[in-house]
């Protein structure tokens, strides 16, 4: 009987260690995904930027220039 009880808890220590290793792997496969796609969208947000202030800020400036020449 004893035997049966200690096959029964080794088993189950078996199980949470797979549980705990699964968990952490998860872990670090999200924190892996969530780096990558901050980096993305870092890259994304600057090149929008880049490419829509140019612009506005052009109108500004000769706007501002009129105003000054005027």
């Amino acid at each position: 009987m004893s035997t049966t009880v200690g096959d029964t808890r080794k088993v189950a220590g078996q199980a949470v260690d797979q549980m705990i290793s699964r968990a952490n792997t998860l872990k670090s496969n999200a924190t892996k995904s969530l780096l990558l796609t901050s980096i993305v969208t870092l890259l994304l947000l600057v090149l929008l930027l880049s490419t829509a202030l140019p612009r506005p800020l052009r109108k500004l400036r000769s706007g501002t220039f009129d105003a000054m020449t005027r």
